[in-house]
């Protein structure tokens, strides 16, 4: 027979031989397993992951990376490798043909070596092609490889050093001869190892970058990018990052780029894709059925009754990301499995300190543990890594989805949730989501953890694991119960979140007009009332999670206790040993963690779960009919409405019905009628904003649309214009020229550079205006629907913007134009004229056609001319214009005819109103006609009551925003805003939020706890030592019982252990020998139970509040007789040297002595007579006393929040972005309602248990002092480094998310102009851009976690390998008991370790919620209420007289004055008119008034008592003003009129009689109690208006400021405001802010203001007839052409003015005149309209 190889004998002789790798003192690995297993398992890792390995080469958009040394050394190595185990299978196989038996592992071990060498060098060559830069699978092959080979190396080292002769080796049947193996194999496995060496230093580096790649280039790429495998597994890449934010403070330039799989470019993309086919899938209808009927004998199609399943966006998430989270599952499994090896590891070393095996066998099992924690936590950190990236990309996937749709959805969805709580889906609910995605993975995994934990316990203690296993099935349904209660409470708290942080938005929006009416302590109360709703749901849901608290917390104890119980009570030959006692327990310890995380998951999942139920909600609402609008190119009209019947909802009233309008391209259309008619609504149609009932809209071509009210972007003035298209310079200059914004331009320090501010607020009502008008011209489209754009600019800038823009000669002149308009003045000119009433056409045609054909347009001119005869304030070239049209249009006889029926029913009208006598002598007023004020409000009614609820209709009336997060309201500012100076070149206007930097303050710490108190602050750290105290004493007390004594006192215990009474030196003396074993278990146990109470206890009671009696000795008094055992000799005493004091011996003797056997009726009885659960129930109710304190400090401090904002100057409103200042209201408020109180709850127990495990450790093996002290060092540095990092990018990360939200607010209320324009893929873009900047401070803070936790659960596998190893070298002097807890203790480190950083950094970051809030808390405040030190009288002011005495203002510190030493007196009752030209101070000097900005110099007096002595709100409440935009808020109208609710409903009616409104409200079904929306929105803007004028009567001061109330309503409103304000407030001082001259001509005197001075203060007359005055200047520029002339002058001279008043003014005058009779109009001075005009007027 041929001889074999002798390594194939050695495989045969020892491969069961456990005398060669275990019962040895040089242990080894048999050669067959070194050719199997080590090499079968690198291999096996490469094939088995290959297919991911390739997956991931085809999904790379990377290509081409450069050869380099690197690469081309790798190749050459592998292929050396593969060279020399080819050669090896050569020689294998010459062998045996040469005779020698060679077994197959010989030839089989090179050949897979080849096999998977050659995988490896495709993979490597197939990454280098594909961009892959490393890779973790060959990393993985080749360590493993190299690590496993390490054992064949040392082996074939060892041959190496001798050359065996021919040897004869006995087997079972004969002998074989043995030959020496050749050299060769051992000089080519070396060569082959050093090799594996070297190709994996090589894998140590990274190859270069691709060449080619799909992604865009990065400025400051991530080096994650560029970082090799190891790096990636221990985060190594981060390192410069954290140490550069331990040296100074994280900057925002100083974040990375993302990598492109974490931006949105490629993360929406991928989740739109499943979330289209779920749309798809959940609208997809259902289609007729064909069905065979055998009654009638034919085929019928039945519909089915399936109902359409509502779209889940869960679904979508988990088809998008269900992968990368499912890997991140995995990584969890493996590290639950790992998990259990420690535990077993610890069996078999407790078994070693016992016996007399080898050290090596000590050492591998602290080794073992060390391997495993340390892979354990290279799984752990990977798997929070993966988990976290997870969520935060369905956080950019949510806020994408959220944000689409609030651009698609239609108006009655968009009825169905405010702009706030729309803000709070992307918000709250994205982030809520996020939070849940590491604790998902819990659902699974902590029935899993639990399972495997009994199962091993199972193993130990056999069936006695059943009744711990009963109590957690009992506490199932309790804590299912709990966590519905909990739910029910979720939802109701979200809501009324909703509705605080909706009107605490509403409050920051309408700031100025509260504190001009001061309202601000009655909408505090209210929001103080929400706020306590909210408190009262947080309140209860505290009180449900104490209970789970509780409950989880007695859990763990309960379970060991019972199962130790009943392992002991079941079987007399159960001992609780060491062995069993601390393997045990650390499996408890192993099952306490997921039993611990389940109230936090229950309630985490109940929020993730309510957020998606509110976003499924949310995205499951109706989206606009995209084709309600055709866009057919072959139409003939560019615009075409055929029997179209339009409403703002499926469910409501049509608006418009039967409408049939064709638009010719390139043809100008005006659209006329009155309020309510349905202008507006029309273009809506057009636009695709109504839900079309019947009939066919048509477009063709691109849409430019300006709404009624601009919709205006915080941005530059330019990039409000350009809108998002490139910049073409001619273009825009012939733009800025037309809409008359050359001089603004001029005015603006930065030009069209300048940023406009949140709301415009450095705009003027005209300015926001033409930049929108300039915007849709830039626009350069085909189709322009123009909303009434010339409401709200001057009479001479309209007409300019007419004739340069809109009319036939302007830039648009090509274009198609549908223009709505008031005025009749552009009427001829336009090439079509559409007039609707009550919501339908009534008529149509040219405008010659119209006035001809006598029907529904002539009433309307009718009611145009009755306005302009009664109006003195129109232009009189306006007047001679529309004469000339009339008489052309309707001939001589005609007009004549209207004409006299208009001024007999003005003069009608005025005889109704009363005399022109009983006004102020010297007052000439305007009075509307009471027939217009009727049949306008009446219309005004019918038209308003068809749009009532309608909450988004269009831009004009969608713009005032709603409760929210962030708020950037695009309405038309309040005129009375104080016009903060624009911003220099090169500075914002709205500076960026700045990130703290540093540390917290104490100080916030200070303010924290002394708002908690600091008693309760010290009971918390009391009562948390007292529970870690107890359980770690329960555990001691353990070992001193179960432990064995240490070898060198085991003879001194046997030689006692015989006697029947003998002292037991170890542990027990004078015990009955059959009872030792009973009580060293059974007192032991009901000591450690005795323990865990109080450890429940103390843990419960958290640290507030508790009676001395409730920790000590008290209870383990009432339960350490739990216990009990037989004794024949009932006086014979019990002595012990146990550690527990006599006293309470004697008491266990006595409470046992009686006692035959344990019994449940005992200790239930017992129970109940000592009170235990009544002590219980107190240690329940003290225990939750936590979450009630930091509600209660919450609510202070969100009331102190709230009560400074509200006493905030105007000014830091103003240059304070709304979002940023709600952002303390809901995020940060929400930090400290949620976050806070569970992160406090979780640390400081933590802190205590670490010290506990040290101190433990440290006293069963002292040496450990020596490891601690590097370890504490190293410790703490790696702490300090990770909280200065962490800390300033959640900062950062907190500013860069406001403008995530600000700009989705921008977007909600200006979505009807951005479909208009068809952008909504632009602001898609500019949102997803904004949430990656967010995201580039997001992920740091998530690596930084990963980072930090590798780090430290190395630290604590350090601990446990040196727990562990100072056992083994103790192992002569220490009992197993010790061993078992030291160990098992150290077990725990790593996680708390972990859980010390996270939780401090936690409440750091947190605590910045207190530091943002508290910075808001100490802003300077305005002036006082109230003033006690200077008291008026009741009813001051009396008299109205108003004096500035050299006053000086300047709107903050540092900025020049706005008002440079005006000195002028008001007597009581006068009218003055205020006028200048923009930037001059007439807005400055009415806030002025108002002590809105505060004087730098000089006084205000009135009624000679100086206003700045006065409390805010004395004054505020005295003076009255109607701004020239209303704002109203959400709530009832009563609530709008009188939020005091002090007075009565008869003079609220009243006051709305005489604001004509009492007939609309009359009409609404509530009354007073009507439900107004969000900013008004349900109610017409003139409707609002007239609101504003309610407030006022009810307030009738003395002194009234109007800020050009009138320039935003029609003519009849304008009339019903004016006939009122004449009639109301006859006897009061009226200033009357002036944009148009024509309103303040009949003042009595006029203020001229310019650059802060007055320089002109007469009678209008005085200053008209003074050629040099500046007013008559202004007069000239804003008005037209009038001639005068005097007989005895010698020529004639020409004034242009603004008002037909001025000739009246003049007649007046220049009767009194010695030089003249009187002036008279130049041409046809006897033209019968004029002259009937001017007796009309007298």
């Amino acid at each position: 027979m041929k001889p074999r190889s002798g390594d194939l004998v050695e495989a045969i002789d020892f491969l069961q031989d456990a005398n060669l790798t275990w019962y040895t003192e040089h242990p080894d690995l048999t050669p067959c397993f070194q050719k199997t297993v080590l090499i079968w398992l690198p291999s096996a890792l490469l094939w088995g992951l290959s297919p991911l390995e390739v997956f991931h080469i085809l999904n790379s958009k990377d290509r081409d990376v450069p050869w380099n040394w690197r690469n081309v050394l790798k190749l050459a190595l592998t292929g050396f490798i593969m060279l020399l185990f080819t050669i090896d299978f050569g020689v294998a196989a010459r062998r045996s043909s040469q005779g020698y038996e060679v077994f197959p592992v010989d030839l089989l071990a090179p050949l897979i070596r080849v096999v998977t060498l050659a995988l490896s060098v495709a993979l490597q060559y197939y990454n280098r092609k594909k961009g892959l830069r490393t890779s973790g699978l060959l990393f993985l092959y080749w360590f493993f490889t190299a690590l496993f080979g390490v054992v064949q190396f040392r082996h074939e080292i060892r041959r190496s050093r001798y050359e065996v002769s021919p040897l004869v080796v006995q087997t079972l049947d004969k002998e074989v001869m043995v030959h020496p193996d050749p050299y060769y194999p051992v000089i080519g496995y070396i060569l082959a190892y050093i090799s594996t060496l070297a190709v994996l230093l090589l894998h140590f580096f990274v190859d270069a970058p691709p060449t080619k790649s799909d992604y865009a280039p990065v400025e400051n790429p991530c080096p994650i990018m560029r970082a090799p495998y190891h790096s990636r597994l221990f985060f190594s890449w981060f390192d410069p990052f954290v140490w550069k934010g331990y040296r100074s403070p994280i900057k925002n330039q100083d974040l990375w780029g993302l990598t492109p799989e974490e931006t949105s470019r490629e993360i929406v993309p991928s989740f739109n894709k499943y979330w289209e086919k779920t749309l798809d899938k959940a609208s997809r209808k259902h289609t007729p059925e064909a069905r065979f009927s055998r009654n009638s004998g034919r085929m019928d199609f039945v519909k089915t009754t399936k109902k359409t399943r509502k779209p889940s966006v869960l679904l979508a998430l988990v088809k998008a990301f269900g992968p990368t989270f499912l890997f991140g599952s995995i990584l969890l499994f493996c590290v639950n499995v790992l998990t259990f090896v420690s535990p077993q590891i610890l069996k078999y070393l407790i078994a070693f300190v016992s016996s007399d095996d080898p050290m090596w066998k000590g050492y591998m099992y602290a080794s073992m543990m060390f391997i495993a924690a340390a892979v354990q936590t290279m799984f752990n950190s990977q798997y929070s890594y993966k988990m976290m990236v997870v969520g935060i990309r369905i956080r950019v996937a949510l806020i994408s989805v959220i944000y689409k749709k609030a651009l698609s959805m239609s108006n009655s969805a968009r009825k169905e949730s405010t702009v706030g709580e729309i803000v709070n889906l992307m918000s709250v609910d994205a982030n809520r989501i996020l939070e849940a995605i590491p604790n998902l993975n819990v659902l699974w995994s902590a029935p899993m953890l639990i399972a495997l934990s009994l199962y091993f316990l199972w193993e130990i203690m056999g069936p006695s694991v059943l009744a711990g296993l009963a109590v957690m099935v009992v506490l199932i349904p309790i804590n299912g119960f709990i966590a519905n209660k909990v739910k029910t409470l979720q939802i109701r708290q979200m809501k009324t979140k909703d509705q605080r942080i909706k009107l605490m938005n509403e409050v920051l929006n309408g700031i100025k007009v509260l504190k001009m009416y001061a309202w601000e302590p009655s909408f505090e109360k209210i929001i103080e009332s929400k706020r306590g709703k909210e408190i009262k749901v947080l309140k209860a849901a505290a009180y449900l999670n104490a209970g789970t608290s509780f409950i989880w917390t007695c859990a763990p104890f309960m379970v060991s206790l019972m199962t130790f119980m009943t392992f002991i009570l079941v079987d007399s030959s159960n001992v609780l040993d060491a062995q069993t006692a601390f393997v045990s327990l650390t499996l408890f310890n192993i099952m306490r963690a997921p039993l611990a995380m389940i109230p936090m998951v229950v309630a985490t999942m109940i929020q993730a779960m309510v957020s998606i139920t509110r976003i499924n909600k949310y995205l499951a609402t109706e989206d606009l009919d995209r084709s309600s609008v055709s866009h057919e190119k072959s139409e003939k009209y560019a615009l075409v409405m055929e029997n179209g019947t339009f409403a703002w909802g499926d469910d409501e009233d049509p608006v418009l019905r039967n409408i049939n309008v064709n638009v010719n391209k390139g043809s100008l259309v005006a659209i006329v009628g009155t309020v309510g008619s349905g202008k507006t609504s029309l273009v809506s149609g057009f636009l695709g904003e109504m839900n079309k009932l019947s009939g066919r809209v048509n477009t063709k071509g691109s849409i430019a649309y300006v709404p009624q009210q601009a919709w205006i972007q915080q941005s530059t003035l330019k990039d409000n214009i350009t809108f998002g298209k490139n910049l073409d310079t001619a273009l825009y200059d012939r733009v800025i020229e037309a809409c008359a914004l050359k001089s603004d331009l001029q005015i603006l320090p930065g030009g069209d550079e300048t940023e406009i501010g949140e709301k415009g607020i450095n705009l003027s009502g005209g300015q926001k205006q033409r930049v929108s008008l300039a915007r849709a011209v830039y626009r350069d489209t085909e189709v322009y629907l123009l909303d009434d754009p010339l409401s709200a600019v001057d009479s001479h800038v309209g007409k300019h913007i007419f004739e340069n823009v809109i009319g036939p000669s302007g830039l648009l002149k090509h274009k198609t134009r549908v223009l709505v308009t008031h005025s009749i003045t552009y009427l001829p000119e336009v090439d079509m004229v559409v007039v609707l009433k009550d919501g339908e056409i009534s008529e149509k045609g040219t405008y010659k056609q119209l006035v001809q054909s006598k029907g529904a347009f002539s009433e309307f001119l009718d009611q145009h001319l009755q306005d302009l005869v009664a109006d003195e304030g129109a232009d009189e070239n306006h007047l001679e214009e529309i004469k000339q049209q009339l008489e052309k249009s309707l001939g001589p006889e005609e007009f004549q005819r209207k004409l006299s029926r208009a001024i007999s029913r003005v003069s009608e009208s005025r005889s109704q109103a009363g005399s022109l006598a009983d006004l102020t002598a010297d007052t000439r007023s305007r009075t509307s006609s009471m027939h217009s004020m009727l049949s306008i409000v009446s219309a005004k009614s019918s038209g308003s009551m068809r749009r009532l609820n309608h909450l988004n209709s269009v831009s004009s009336r969608r713009q005032a925003g709603g409760g929210s997060q962030l708020k950037l309201n695009e309405k038309k500012d309040v005129k009375l805003a104080v016009p903060v100076p624009a911003a220099k070149v090169g500075k914002k206007l709205i500076e960026e939020e700045k990130a703290q930097v540093g540390n917290v303050k104490w100080s916030v710490y200070k303010s924290y706890i002394k708002a908690i108190s600091f008693l309760l602050v010290s009971g918390t750290i009391l009562f948390n030592g007292m529970s870690q105290g107890f359980s770690a004493g329960g555990n001691m007390w353990l070992t001193v019982c179960v432990g064995e004594p240490p070898r060198d006192r085991q003879r001194d215990y046997q030689s006692h252990r015989d006697k029947p009474t003998g002292a037991l030196p170890w542990n027990i003396r004078r015990f009955r020998p059959w009872t030792r074993d009973k009580v060293r278990t059974a007192i032991p146990n009901c000591v450690f139970g005795c323990s865990g109470l109080h450890h429940t206890k103390c843990g419960l009671l958290m640290t507030f509040a508790a009676r001395p009696r409730s920790c000590g000795w008290a209870l383990a008094e009432r339960w350490v007789y739990i216990i009990s055992w037989n004794s024949d000799d009932e006086d014979q005493p019990m002595d012990l040297e146990w550690p527990l004091s006599g006293k309470l011996i004697s008491y266990i003797h006595s409470l046992v002595k009686d006692s035959e056997r344990f019994t449940l009726t005992r200790l239930l009885r017992q129970v109940q007579d000592g009170g235990f659960l009544r002590h219980e129930q107190m240690s329940f109710h003290l225990g939750h006393m936590k979450y009630i304190q930091l509600i209660r400090l919450v609510k202070i401090l969100h009331n102190g929040l709230l009560r400074n904002v509200l006493r905030l100057p105007q000014s830091t409103f103003d240059t304070t972005p709304t979002g940023r200042i709600l952002n303390r209201f809901s995020s940060d408020i929400n930090t400290l309602d949620v976050m806070f109180p569970m992160v406090l709850r979780f640390c400081i127990p933590h802190i205590y248990r670490l010290i506990a495990t040290l101190c433990v450790i440290s006293y069963s093996t002292p040496i450990f002092i020596v490891v601690i002290i590097p370890v504490s060092v190293i410790y703490y540095f790696i702490q300090r480094i990770y909280v200065a990092t962490v800390r300033q990018v959640k900062r950062i990360e907190s500013i860069t998310r406001a403008p995530i939200f600000s700009h989705f607010e921008e977007t909600i209320t200006g979505a009807p102009t951005i479909r208009a324009y068809a952008l909504e893929e632009l602001f898609t873009k500019e949102s997803e851009k904004r949430v990656d900047v967010n995201q580039m401070a997001i992920f740091p803070a998530v690596v930084c976690g990963s980072w930090l936790s590798i780090r430290l659960e190395l630290i604590g596998g350090l601990i446990v390998f040196f727990a562990a190893l100072f056992s083994v070298l103790g192992r002569e002097t220490m009992n197993p008991g010790l061993v078992g807890l030291s160990v098992s203790y150290a077990l725990q480190v790593t996680m708390t370790l972990n859980l010390i950083v996270r939780t401090a950094s936690e409440i750091e970051t947190n605590i910045v919620a207190v530091e943002r809030i508290k910075e808001y808390v100490e802003l300077k405040q305005e002036a006082p209420w109230e003033n006690p030190k200077h008291p008026v009288s009741k009813d001051w002011p009396t008299e109205g007289k108003v004096e500035f005495k050299n006053y000086q203002v300047r709107y903050r510190e540092g900025l020049d004055l706005v008002l440079k030493g005006i000195d002028v007196t008001i007597k009581g009752g006068e009218k003055v008119g205020i006028v200048g030209r923009t930037g001059a101070g007439k807005s400055s000097l009415t806030l002025a008034l108002f002590r809105i900005i505060e004087p730098a110099g000089g006084s205000i007096l009135i009624d000679d008592v100086d206003i700045s002595q006065l409390g805010l709100h004395v004054l505020r409440s005295r003076i009255t003003i109607i701004p020239q935009d209303p704002v109203l808020f959400s709530g009832s109208l009563r609530q709008n009129l009188d939020p005091f609710d002090t007075i009565s409903d008869e003079v609220l009616w009243k006051a709305l009689e005489h604001a004509h409104l009492k007939a609309f409200v009359k009409g609404l079904p509530a009354g007073l109690s009507h439900e107004v929306s969000e900013g008004g929105e349900n109610l017409s803007v003139g409707q609002r208006q007239l609101i504003c004028l309610a407030r006022a009567l009810l307030r009738k001061t003395k002194v009234l400021i109007l800020d050009e109330a009138t320039a935003a309503v029609d003519l009849e409103t304008d009339d019903l405001i004016q006939e009122t304000i004449r009639r109301e407030f006859n006897d009061c001082t009226i200033l009357t802010i002036a944009h148009r001259l024509n309103t303040i001509l009949d003042s009595n005197r006029v203020i001229v203001l310019d650059q802060g001075r007055v320089i002109e203060f007469d009678t209008p007359e005085a200053l008209l007839q003074n050629n040099t005055s500046v007013f008559h200047s202004m007069a000239k520029d804003a008005g037209l052409e009038l001639r005068m002339y005097d007989s005895s002058w010698s020529q004639g001279y020409t004034t242009r003015l603004g008002a037909k008043d001025v000739g009246l003014v003049l007649e007046a005058k220049m009767q009194d005149s010695p030089r003249n009779q009187g002036p008279f109009w130049e041409s046809k001075a006897q033209d019968s309209y004029t002259n009937q005009v001017l007796k009309t007027r007298q």
